[in-house]
């Protein structure tokens, strides 16, 4: 009635009473407007980064620089390497040196050094980016998807991903979410990842049959029905047993993955199995065309494409021949008994082969246990990891109290070489079959690092009312007046400037994976004072104030222009 000319009986006293109460309503209306367009804001913002570290192995250090690694304190880095079962407990730092080749794939992680040893290590390489494998990032995957938007907008050859199914059901992460609820959070970051690809780039997503035909609607509306491409059935077992078998209607047996091109201009290579059976070719494939067929593998820790001249049949969307580990051998060599379904390494290595070029980059921003990683790394691909769950780490413990492998675990397990490994509390060995076939031996440089969260920013930024004489507090009051998180500016009277430090806020910032991330500038060079980006140009910390750098302003004062 409020919203409408109407003839009313009403006096004309009752009338302006319901008119006022209509302004006041329009006025609160506003200032909520106001405070959820300023909580938004603090969604959207790039985030700190946070405990940024570097793993590298032993053969990626010049004989110099490992000289002086090994003349460092490492009995934190020893029990590491005890823990994760790369060394006995007979060995020592010493054994190195008499026996390099042997450990030369031992993993580095910069955490277990002091700043000065992790920066005299890092400071080394000329090219920084450029010599890393991977990034893992311990985050809700939007907020980093947000924050690294311009650092790989368009340089992401082929996303991966394989995202809660939307069954009802508790997994690791939250999975209740149903239908609208589900559409919409997967929306969101499907539209934020479309513009991390390039015209070259490929999208995977795999879901059960409950959510595929939801995601298929969500996909062609982002990538457009021409660029869908196929609609993969992957047969996780033929041999239905157990408490499977007794369902009482249709046995589910099968998973299904959307596969969509950026553009015509898309990399493809067909996948092929051989069919002289005879041919020992482990559970490969065969990529290329008929013209030009071949294996990837390596050899003397380099990676080739290796000529085949067989018979070969190519393969269809029906995959039959990869099982899930409920079913299948690769249960006993390479499951980590991950409670959120992990996949085998075999499902990810088809669609990485055939869908990006080698030293392309991969992303999973659902990374679970992370297989899409250990493969994109044995594949000789780079690859971005995230993901938020406490098996982040190098173990973790189960909902049962079991200890487990985590992602950064099992991914330092991969650099080591992946031969074989054992589980935490138990005798059973893993040896990946993956492993096997590529001839994988083992090295590699990757970093990994956490970033803030909205909670936090919640937590730690400042509001105080500051009304004026004559001033209406709630219909003025804009956000644009707080503190926010400027606890992070030092203010020098005598240079009249005003400083950025960082560390004011979070002790364990890392500044200049920070500044990568929002200038959308890779790192060429780092030093502890310093980083130097790959145009060339610097940050000095000490030096960094608002006036220098006003670009790093939307970190600690978001909404400001």
């Amino acid at each position: 009635w409020l919203f409408n000319d109407l003839d009313t009986d009403f006096d004309a006293a009752t009338v302006k009473r319901i008119q006022n109460i209509k302004k006041i309503a329009h006025k609160v209306i506003k200032y909520i407007a106001r405070f959820e367009d300023e909580l938004k804001a603090i969604w959207e913002k790039p985030k700190f980064v946070r405990n940024c570290n570097y793993v590298l192995t032993l053969d990626k250090f010049t004989e110099d620089i490992l000289k002086k690694v090994l003349n460092f304190d490492l009995s934190k880095q020893l029990k590491e390497w005890k823990e994760l079962q790369f060394v006995d407990d007979d060995f020592n730092i010493q054994s190195i040196e008499k026996d390099y080749d042997k450990f030369r794939t031992l993993p580095i992680d910069t955490k277990n050094l002091t700043k000065i040893e992790k920066y005299t290590i890092l400071s080394n390489f000329d090219n920084l980016h450029q010599q890393l494998n991977g990034v893992l990032i311990k985050s809700d995957n939007w907020q980093a998807l947000n924050t690294i938007s311009d650092l790989f907008k368009n340089k992401i050859d082929l996303i991966y991903i394989d995202p809660p199914f939307n069954t009802g059901n508790d997994f690791d992460f939250k999975d209740k979410y149903q239908d609208t609820t589900w559409l919409t959070l997967m929306d969101n970051k499907l539209q934020l990842s479309y513009n991390f690809l390039n015209d070259r780039s490929n999208f995977y997503m795999q879901l059960d049959h409950i959510a595929e035909h939801y995601g298929k609607i969500l996909l062609d509306r982002i990538f457009g029905v021409q660029n869908f491409m196929a609609k993969i059935t992957w047969n996780t077992g033929d041999n239905i047993s157990g408490f499977k078998s007794q369902a009482k209607n249709w046995i589910r047996q099968a998973d299904f993955i959307h596969y969509y091109r950026m553009s015509e201009n898309y990399f493809f290579r067909k996948a092929y199995e051989v069919l002289d059976k005879n041919e020992k070719l482990g559970w490969l494939d065969i990529i290329g065309n008929k013209e030009k067929l071949y294996k990837e593998k390596w050899v003397e820790n380099k990676f080739y494409k290796e000529a085949i001249n067989l018979k070969v049949k190519a393969k269809g969307t029906i995959w039959n021949d990869i099982y899930s580990f409920q079913y299948s051998e690769p249960r006993i060599t390479e499951s980590f008994s991950f409670v959120s379904n992990q996949k085998p390494e075999n499902l990810l290595r088809r669609i990485i082969q055939t869908s990006c070029e080698i030293e392309g980059t991969v992303l999973d921003f659902f990374n679970g246990s992370g297989t899409t990683t250990a493969v994109a790394h044995k594949l000789n691909r780079k690859y971005i990891g995230i993901e938020m769950g406490e098996h982040f780490g190098e173990f973790y413990f189960d909902t049962e109290g079991v200890k487990k492998v985590g992602v950064l675990g099992r991914m330092k397990i991969v650099i080591k070489g992946d031969i074989e490994f054992r589980l935490p509390n138990t005798d059973e060995k893993r040896r990946p079959h993956l492993t096997k076939d590529l001839n994988w031996q083992g090295g590699g440089f990757f970093k990994y690092y956490e970033l803030e969260q909205y909670e936090e920013v919640l937590s730690r930024a400042k509001y105080q009312w500051k009304r004026k004489d004559g001033e209406n507090q709630v219909e003025q009051y804009s956000f644009m007046q707080d503190q926010k998180l400027l606890d992070a500016i030092e203010i020098d009277y005598k240079n009249k400037n005003a400083k950025v430090v960082f560390e004011n806020l979070y002790p364990d910032v890392d500044i200049a994976e920070t500044l990568s991330n929002v200038s959308g500038k890779h790192i060429k060079q780092l030093f502890e004072d310093k980083v130097v980006f790959e145009d060339g140009s610097e940050v000095v910390y000490a030096e960094m104030t608002f006036e220098k750098y006003p670009w790093i302003k939307p970190l600690i004062w978001w909404n400001s222009k």
